[in-house]
């Protein structure tokens, strides 16, 4: 497992906005998906994460990190509403 550059710079502009805004975590999250082509982090032989989908999972740690982010998260995916 090894990183690449562009996974080191998403990571480190998406581990402050974890401590800022969910809106800047959102937009770390459109920055982040514009480098999808790239590889963010290799995984053994062939595998790779992509910097849309670590931008991803920092975005959505955001938002379980918010005082009642995980409740409406679990509330908007409920049987009535649209998920």
């Amino acid at each position: 497992m090894s990183f690449e550059l562009i996974g080191l710079i998403v990571a480190g502009l998406a581990a402050p906005a974890l401590l800022h805004s969910s809106r800047a975590s959102f937009t770390m999250l459109m920055i982040g998906s514009l480098f999808t082509a790239a590889a963010a982090l290799r995984l053994g032989n062939g595998g790779q994460i992509t910097p849309g989908h670590l931008a991803l999972g920092f975005f959505a740690l955001a938002i379980v990190m918010r005082r009642r982010g995980l409740a409406t998260a679990m509330m908007a995916m409920s049987f009535p509403r649209a998920g």
